[in-house]
């Protein structure tokens, strides 16, 4: 269990520092090469497929939650019964996906305000939508396994692989100055390689599964219609704004939105990537029994917790050089906007403060209950969105979401202390109170203090120095704050 913990953690990171970096040469090079409104209509692409994935919705994570039993006693009948279920869910929903990539393609270039030309966005869509479409019905399933089985670190060794690929296809045709039609023809072609790795893969580590098992056709996937209500209202808080943007203010304005929330997005799935790459162990944890269980999530809690604290502090604070240098040379509109950097510190921090507890629920079989609240949260972000952006413009769209995380936060946080680990609520509400309230103290400090680094060399110099000095901060008031958190070293220390 140990090898496969550190081989997902190890991987995870690594993975995502060498495509954090890929990500942000990408972007600044289409704005230097095609201006701010070819790059507002990739990021625009990117939040409409993330709609279409909803497709996939509870499939995902309702094969996930039934995997860890099985895979835990051993029963590979079970196995194969929940796999043949799910290669079936996906199988159907890829002609559906297919359908919509056309319908899609054909109606963005009317909807959105944008300065290219309709047969440029309609191809865009199309081999956007056509990698998803190749994922959908060869290996998505295939895919959940690896991470129920703690093998994560396949998926990411993968995705790494195949997303360098198709970043130096992209930086290479970027330079020679070809359509942004070819770059996208270009990345889809890469994505089709890891068809062929999974099938490889999985003949050799997997070859007892089988997909023809007679299973009940009336069989289902518990809590798939809970799950898909939560993934579509994530889906809702998650890619919502540069879609409002394009059809309400410009493709321009989106892109504005992408850069400032880069940082955000690179930070989010670096931690996410250690997050996911180990979060089998919660699920493993749950099933051994509450009380080994609650020493765990305390533990996920005050980790991840203090980890995202201390980088939003960092974040803060920085923002303002990196968006200066970012985007230096290109004068096609405002990317500098002092609160935007606020906000989104505050999406990430309420996101995070519901990871743990989020998952709790569903391995715990509260995602019904859960999916009502998704629900509620979505609509209100959606509607306070379109409302908010003809008032305050791009602030008016962050805001919204602001707004609306706290309801869901709550309500998981209540659900998993009293129900799941019947336990007062009061002392996880308190510790998340002592994060908000560090960065209320970085926030005060950078509106006393606001500075602006102007080379790369300082920037990278005192982002390092920065995130060491927060991340030993926060972690002090987590160590005393924690008890779950100073177990860990004192029984590290015994057993020395």
């Amino acid at each position: 269990m140990k090898r496969k913990l550190y081989m997902n953690l190890i991987v995870s990171v690594f993975s995502n520092v060498v495509l954090l970096i890929l990500s942000l040469i990408i972007p600044r090079l289409f704005l230097l090469q095609y201006g701010s409104d070819t790059n507002g209509l990739l990021t625009t692409l990117s939040q409409i497929f993330a709609y279409i994935a909803l497709l996939e919705a509870g499939i995902s994570q309702a094969t996930l939650v039934q995997l860890y039993g099985p895979l835990k006693s051993g029963d590979k009948k079970q196995v194969s019964e929940i796999m043949s279920i799910s290669r079936s869910y996906y199988r159907k929903v890829t002609g559906i996906y297919a359908l919509l990539v056309l319908t899609i393609a054909a109606a963005t270039p009317l909807i959105i305000k944008s300065e290219l030309n309709y047969s440029t966005i309609f191809l865009c869509v199309i081999f956007e939508g056509a990698a998803g479409v190749i994922n959908f019905y060869f290996f998505s399933s295939q895919t959940i396994l690896l991470n129920a089985d703690g093998r994560g670190y396949v998926n990411e060794l993968t995705n790494l692989v195949g997303k360098t690929a198709s970043y130096v296809v992209k930086i290479i045709l970027a330079l020679t100055g070809v359509s942004i039609v070819l770059i996208q023809f270009g990345s889809f072609v890469i994505s089709l390689s890891k068809m062929l790795f999974y099938n490889i893969y999985m003949e050799k580590n997997y070859p007892w599964v089988d997909y023809k098992i007679s299973t009940n056709k009336a069989k289902k996937l518990p809590d798939r219609n809970a799950f898909i209500v939560s993934e579509l209202a994530w889906t809702l808080f998650s890619s919502t704004d540069a879609i409002v943007l394009s059809v309400f203010c410009s493709t321009k304005m989106a892109s504005v939105y992408s850069i400032n929330n880069m940082a955000f997005v690179a930070i989010n799935s670096l931690v996410s990537a250690a997050y996911f790459g180990i979060r089998y162990i919660l699920g493993k944890a749950y099933h051994e029994g509450i009380d080994a269980y609650r020493c765990v999530h305390d533990s996920f809690n005050a980790v991840f917790m203090g980890i995202i604290t201390a980088l939003m502090g960092v974040s803060v604070l920085m923002l303002d050089s990196f968006i200066v240098l970012y985007t230096d040379g290109v004068q096609d509109i405002k990317y500098s906007y002092f609160w935007l950097p606020v906000l989104f510190c505050l999406i990430q921090m309420l996101s995070w403060s519901r990871y743990v507890s989020g998952n709790l629920t569903g391995i715990a079989g509260y995602a019904k209950q859960v999916s009502k609240i998704s629900l509620a949260e979505a609509g209100i972000n959606v509607v306070l969105s379109v409302v908010f952006v003809n008032i305050w413009g791009i602030y008016g769209v962050v805001l919204a979401t602001v707004v609306a995380l706290p309801i869901k936060v709550l309500y998981t946080n209540y659900i998993s202390d009293k129900f799941v680990m019947r336990r007062s609520g009061f002392s996880t509400l308190t510790k998340m109170g002592v994060d908000f309230l560090f960065l209320g103290i970085i926030v005060a400090i950078r509106k006393k203090i606001q500075f602006v680094l102007t080379s790369w060399t300082c920037f990278f110099v005192g982002g390092i120095i920065l995130t060491i000095v927060l991340l030993f901060l926060v972690m002090g008031i987590h160590f005393l704050i924690y008890p779950e958190f100073r177990d860990i070293f004192r029984e590290k220390n015994i057993k020395k």
